[in-house]
Order: C-alpha cells, then structure tokens, then sequence
C-alpha cells in the first residue's frame, strides 16, 4: 500500500515547522495534523526513540498511519504487565504509541501521597524513560494541572528532545487551557515555569465562587498574541479545505406531564442552595426529561423526539436513504433511538465506547448500516465519519470543545467545497435545551471570529 502523501496545506505546515524543536500544533479538524506532525518527526535528526501518545480510540489510526508510511513501531498497552513485556521486547529503542492511561500508575484506593502539600502522582515505566521526541495527540488533555497526565507530561515527557503539542481546537473555551501545553512545549509560559504562579498574576476569583478563577479580561488578548507568536496555526479556510455547515433546530413538543415535571426542575434549582442540589444537576434532570429516557422513572418515558427522528429517515424526509449520525450524550436515549429505527426497517450501528470503536466504525464506513448512533465523548477525536453529511443531535454536553469535534466529524478534506453539511438539533419546547443550543452558537460564532482573526493574521 503506497504511502499517504501530503496534501499542499500540509506541506505548508511543515515547511513553518522545519526549524522547531518544540511544535504547537493547532489546527481545525481534518485539516490532517497527524499526518504533518508525523512528517515533521521524520525530518529530525535522530534523537533516539519516538512516544506517540493519544487517546485510546485514537491509537489504532496512528498505527495505521505509522504502518502506511513504513515506519516501524509498537502499540503499548496500558496493563502494566504487557506494557513491560512490550518494552523489554524493544528494548525501549523505535517508534512506539500509547494511550494517555499508560503514562501514570494508577494509586490503590483509599490510598492518596503527598509532596510539598499537593498529590503526587508517579510515573510509570513508560513515561520515566528519556525519550528522544515525544507528540502529544489531543493535548487539550493536559490542560488541568491538577490531572495525572497533565502533571506526568511536563515533569517527564518535557525532557524530550523534540515535542509536540497537536490539537484540534484552534480556540479552547478558556484561555488558560493553553498554560500546561506551553509548560510542556517550552518549560515555562509568558515568563512563568508553574501554572499557579502564573495564575497568579494573570487571573483573579470569582466573587461568587471562591474556588473558582477566570483570567483577568484586560488580559486575555495577551495570551492568545503570546499563543499566536509560538504557534503553527491553520484553520480550514486557511488550508482552501471545508465545506458550509448549515444549522436547523426542530423543536418538538411534550407531553403536559413532563412538562409539569420539569416545572419542578427548575424549582429544584432555585432552591437548590438550601436542597444541596447544584444548577448543573437540576439542568441534567431537565435534558432527560426532555430526551424521554429519565432514569428509574417509566411515568416519564416518551417518544417525543424519537417520532422526529423516525420523520426524518423515513420516506418523505431530508434523510431518506443516506447515511447518517446520531448525536446523544445519553446511552439510553441512543439505544432507544436505535429502536424506533429498527422497527422503520432502518439498519443502524451503535457505538458505546470501549477498545473496539474504530472497529465498529469502519464497519459502518464500509456501508455495513446507515446510521451511526455514538456519544460524542467515544468517538470525536480522530475519527472519519465523512460518509454522512448530516447529522442530528438529540442532546448536547456544555463543553464548547465537546461539540465542536462532534460536528466537524462528518467534515473531509476532499469533499467539494460547493457541498455543504447539515447539522439538526432536536430540542424539547419550553425547556432550557433552546437556550443551550442558542448558547452553543455562540461559543461556536466566538470561535470562528477569532479563527477569522487568524486568517486575516497570515495575509
């Protein structure tokens, strides 16, 4: 099988990167940062051996990639038993990939160690050893430094040689998610070697949540001019590549019950101070009462949505006989759906996460059924579903990256710019999922003007 070559925007991503020892990489999804920052490890002087690390889907296309372009290389389990079998095999020498679990060794339960007044985590055999370059897929996994993987990566993955940062999100909801990848990337970020001494000059808590920060406004430009100094950036418009995505929502109306029911939801949250129940809590209550699956409760079971979705892949319907993906962030809503379009005689995959999602995808890819019905959170980094080009959300998650992944999975490089994709949110009448939705457009329309600012930049 002949080896994938770059597309032209690629080439430019690696020609800006030749000179790098530390590359931030961040790019729109599927421009193909994988394959660049893979092109870009190639070209460096050997410096002993390579980590790859990424999420768990995602280990089985970069172990694709690395085989198309003969580069050999070792899958490293998380299991700490056959992870060290890998390496004595190897000798620790070579290309090898790896999923974010297999760089800390998981603490007992019950058990917690401390240094210097904070946890302290350990790395594991894996990860202690000097690697000559390591890149990091999805490096908006390090983003808290409170977490394992955040801490593992820039006290140990930061001895490397060479490293790279890749990620799909041009611009996080926050700022500061931005800190603890430069930490890595260059051991220190606008003259600052730890995140608390940094936010300490640059952010403030908020009056009305002591244990919550936000930057200080006068000085959120400031970072993103120090991100744009650093960074190898391209959005899709950019690379000439992408297509339209036009928006519809499609409100259905509940039965009286349940809208009583939610009534009462939103009381819980007003009074949710006194009842020991946060906003966040009483708002997830509400979505399930609106998805028709609410938990423990078959009085609140309805079909409200599911009979719009059955509308729509029926004769007659924008989707009738093309291929299609099912957004939900609840399981049960998914597998409920995933009835209701059996009984139209309509094929369908379901996705419920674990080690065998590229799998199942791929089935789907071949034309093995024609809806694809997956949780976001399984299956949004990394993954090719531009067989469909519409989609349908039956629930949303809060997290502006959360959804922006989700909606560009059905994009491709490729595709004529002159086909657009079509995005459908399916939301309940008189509830807050309008106003969500409403909201999540326009962290969506925040994003594309900065990426615009972009743009306007590389001119």
């Amino acid at each position: 099988m002949e080896p994938f070559r770059l597309l032209p925007h690629q080439r430019v991503l690696v020609r800006r990167s030749r000179n790098l020892s530390a590359l931030p990489l961040w790019v729109d999804p599927r421009v193909g940062k994988s394959l660049a920052a893979l092109a870009w490890a190639l070209t460096r002087p050997p410096r002993g051996h390579w980590l790859i690390v990424a999420p768990l889907a995602v280990v089985p296309e970069w172990s694709r990639l690395l085989e198309r372009q003969g580069v050999p290389h070792a899958v490293v389990p998380g299991r700490r038993a056959a992870r060290a079998r890998i390496l004595a095999g190897t000798g620790g020498r070579g290309w090898h990939v790896a999923s974010w679990e297999a760089l800390s060794v998981p603490r007992p339960a019950g058990k917690s160690r401390k240094d210097g007044g904070r946890r302290r985590v350990e790395a594991s055999d894996l990860a202690a050893l000097r690697w000559g370059g390591v890149i990091l897929d999805e490096s908006t996994r390090i983003r808290k430094p409170t977490t394992d993987a955040s801490k593992v990566a820039v006290r140990w993955l930061g001895r490397a040689t060479y490293r790279a940062c890749l990620s799909g999100c041009p611009r996080p909801e926050v700022v500061e998610d931005f800190v603890q990848q430069h930490l890595f990337l260059y051991g220190e970020f606008m003259g600052y070697r730890d995140f608390y001494a940094w936010r300490q000059r640059h952010m403030r808590r908020l009056p009305w949540a002591p244990k919550a920060w936000e930057v200080v406004p006068s000085r959120v430009e400031l970072v993103y001019e120090e991100v744009r100094r650093l960074g190898v950036i391209m959005t899709k418009d950019q690379a000439g590549i992408g297509t339209e995505l036009l928006r519809e929502v499609r409100h259905v109306v509940l039965p009286a019950h349940v809208l009583r029911e939610v009534k009462r939801a939103r009381q819980r949250t007003q009074a949710g101070n006194r009842l020991g129940i946060n906003a966040l809590q009483s708002l997830l209550w509400e979505e399930q009462l609106a998805g028709g699956r609410f938990p423990g409760d078959p009085a609140m079971h309805h079909d409200a949505k599911l009979r719009e979705l059955g509308s729509m892949v029926t004769r007659g319907g924008i989707v009738h006989g093309e291929p299609l993906v099912v957004w939900s962030r609840f399981n049960s809503l998914l597998h409920a759906a995933r009835k209701v379009l059996s009984t139209l005689e309509i094929s369908c995959t379901l996705v419920e996460g674990g080690t065998k999602v590229d799998q199942i995808v791929e089935r789907w890819k071949a034309g093995g059924s024609l809806v694809l019905l997956a949780q976001p959170t399984c299956i949004k980094m990394g993954v090719d579903l531009s067989r469909a080009s519409i989609a349908v959300h039956l629930s949303r998650y809060h997290e502006h990256e959360v959804n922006y992944q989700a909606d560009e999975r059905t994009e491709h490089p490729t595709r004529p710019r002159s086909s657009p994709r079509l995005c459908v949110d399916i939301v309940a009448a008189g509830t807050r999922e309008v106003a969500k939705v409403r909201l999540l457009e326009d962290k969506r329309r925040d994003a594309d003007a900065y990426k615009r600012g972009l743009d306007e930049l590389a001119r």
